[in-house]
């Protein structure tokens, strides 16, 4: 799903009066912010240009991320949620991601960073689209605030991964216990949050939840230690975007890790693809997680003329029914 073009010129229009060294300035500091530790760290971002940056680098690949992932649960859960919490929300992509899959009648955006509440709020209630200008923003610390209402759908993008391991129990319990009907969490696709996100699956597991998706089973994770389940999902970058990281490339592939949780199982079974898989004139090889639990290769021939042929179309991170 590409990035709303009316958000799109929205942050544009922002950058009018900033210079481009003062925005490349911005984002290697806002790169070098993202690449180091930022676990415990009071402010990540303490002024309105730092914000920007963000909106202009970051909020496009938040957004692709969110979107691809709503997109692969809805294929799979049939729900419509009314609702939506959206914790952390940033500059607030995955609400305006969130709004594009489903008929929302509210939304909640909970911020800790001024700066990014500030913007994110400005940008909605600047848009056309009556959801998000009726959007309410509120200032939030998922450690030391309790949730101020439960929500059908829950989001939590790219948080979880910023508290220290004592403080995310008592996080990702405190997301479930708002979550009426789907909980979302996405993050970094690198192999120690994915580790990290295992330990999180644990525990509402054991909390009553079901995990939907990516995985298709209950079960302990099939995937040996030096492997790890991530996604990518291709953000095309604007003309902005690309002077601000002095990137040559019109598109960029942002790596990340999700998980949803729902209150009631699926009522079937499925298999998900898990790496891109490999073609060739004899077959289409798929590196998959099974409905019973493991990591198997699923082969198709050439010689089943219908299978081959569907089969080469499904990518990364598609069902293998």
């Amino acid at each position: 799903m590409d990035f709303p073009i009316l958000l799109k010129n929205q942050i544009n229009a922002l950058c009018d009066g900033v210079s481009l060294s003062e925005l490349s300035q911005n984002s290697s500091h806002l790169s070098e912010t993202y690449r180091g530790s930022r676990i415990g760290k009071e402010r990540l971002l303490q002024t309105s240009k730092q914000a920007l940056v963000y909106a202009v680098t970051r909020m496009p690949a938040t957004f692709g991320a969110i979107a691809e992932t709503l997109e692969k649960i809805s294929a799979i859960y049939d729900f419509n949620p009314q609702t939506m919490l959206d914790v952390g929300a940033g500059t607030g992509a995955c609400g305006w991601a969130a709004e594009s899959f489903f008929d929302l009648q509210k939304l909640v955006c909970l911020e800790r960073e001024d700066v990014m509440r500030s913007l994110g709020q400005s940008l909605m209630k600047e848009s056309d689209i009556p959801l998000l200008q009726q959007s309410q923003w509120q200032t939030f610390d998922l450690i030391k605030d309790e949730l101020p209402s439960k929500a059908d759908l829950v989001t939590a993008s790219y948080i979880l991964n910023e508290l220290h391991d004592a403080y995310q129990e008592k996080a990702i319990l405190k997301l479930w216990q708002a979550t009426e009907q789907v909980l979302l969490i996405v993050e970094p696709g690198t192999p120690k949050v994915f580790a990290n996100l295992l330990k999180l699956r644990d525990i509402l597991l054991q909390a009553g939840a079901y995990v939907i998706a990516p995985c298709p089973h209950q079960q302990k994770c099939p995937l040996k230690n030096d492997d790890w389940c991530h996604f990518s999902a291709r953000i095309a970058r604007s003309r902005l975007h690309r002077q601000a990281k002095s990137a040559e490339m019109g598109y960029e592939d942002e790596k990340y890790c999700y998980m949803a949780f729902s209150h009631q199982p699926l009522s079937f079974s499925y298999q998900r693809i898990l790496k891109k898989p490999m073609i060739t004139k004899a077959e289409v090889a798929f590196d998959i997680c099974s409905f019973d639990g493991k990591n198997n290769v699923e082969k198709i021939s050439v010689k089943n003329k219908s299978m081959y042929k569907k089969a080469k179309k499904l990518a990364w991170g598609d069902i293998l029914a």
